[in-house]
């Protein structure tokens, strides 16, 4: 006689296959998996941690998914206007109210454009985002600023992550109750990077993905204005063409005592001698970072391939 068994991901607590959906997008979860079984049916209706990513939905998607998911379920929400999606943003704010993703913790806006980032902002600002990226195509719009101004403030962001005009970057008007701790940005001048640390006493990642050394002012450090960064531990820069120098680096280092990690990289083939003498970097540890010399060389990454500084 036949028996019937049932699969073992029919018999799982349904708190794990919420843990299981975590790893899946949220299309394989309404478009197949939902409709495998009652139990399955119901359980996808109260997941209660959805991530919607429309860069790869397709648009007659949404409709559908604003139907089915209960709105205050997600937790992360991915939008694109980029030329494969072009116009996605406006069909998803026809779709969907933005003021019914009420746990909303992370948002991610790839190559918005300003007038979508305007229909957004002032449900943005009502969501209790935790982490926010933002990614303009390369063009200065002296709006983007200000709109981007009003709407952190509003939320206990603790990480941002910026990819755009660097002159847009530094127009933010940063909250003095600012409580951000991580951040990454696509490019900023060396000077930008100092008064970048002033506005965010609170910071302890930072990544810059391209540092000029332009307007480099060793004499910076000394001003009032730019206090030591006690929070900062691990630190990523990648240094443009401009040759990075251990006098740059000192300088720089002086702001962050409680730096336990560093990466330097460079785009260019080749890089400053002084900065790969393992003599120099010894004695600058010795002073100017404690915590490093406690935790030995291996927190130090330098190079286009990331070498290891050895010499010591």
């Amino acid at each position: 006689m036949f028996t019937k068994t049932e699969s073992y991901l029919q018999v799982l607590p349904i708190e794990l296959i919420h843990r299981i959906f975590d790893h899946l997008d949220a299309e394989t979860i309404i478009f197949s998996i939902r409709r495998v079984s009652k139990r399955f049916y119901t359980i996808a209706n109260t997941c209660n941690r959805y991530q919607l990513d429309f860069r790869y939905a397709f648009k007659s998607d949404l409709n559908i998914i604003a139907r089915i998911v209960d709105l205050k379920n997600v937790i992360s929400l991915t939008l694109s206007d980029d030329d494969e999606a072009s116009g996605q943003i406006s069909l998803f704010l026809a779709h969907f109210h933005l003021d019914r993703f009420i746990r909303l913790r992370s948002l991610n806006l790839i190559n918005i454009k300003t007038e979508a980032l305007k229909a957004l902002q002032e449900n943005v600002m009502k969501c209790p985002l935790r982490t926010l990226l933002v990614v303009f195509e390369w063009e200065y719009e002296d709006t983007r600023a200000a709109l981007l101004s009003s709407i952190m403030p509003q939320n206990e962001l603790l990480k941002f992550e910026f990819d755009g005009d660097r002159e847009i970057f530094n127009e933010i008007q940063w909250s003095t109750q600012s409580r951000l701790k991580h951040l990454t940005v696509d490019q900023l001048l060396w000077n930008e990077v100092y008064s970048t640390l002033g506005h965010l006493p609170s910071l302890r990642t930072l990544v810059v993905k391209n540092v000029n050394r332009a307007f480099f002012n060793k004499d910076i450090t000394r001003d009032s204005v730019i206090p030591q960064s006690n929070h900062l531990t691990p630190i990523s820069l990648c240094c443009g063409d401009d040759n990075i120098t251990m006098d740059n680096l000192e300088s720089f280092l002086s702001l962050v005592p409680r730096l336990a990690h560093i990466r330097l990289t460079t785009d260019d083939c080749s890089i400053n001698s002084s900065t790969v003498d393992g003599s120099q970097w010894e004695e600058l540890i010795q002073l100017k970072l404690p915590i490093i010399n406690d935790h030995k060389v291996s927190n130090i990454l330098l190079g286009r391939n990331e070498k290891m500084v050895n010499q010591m």
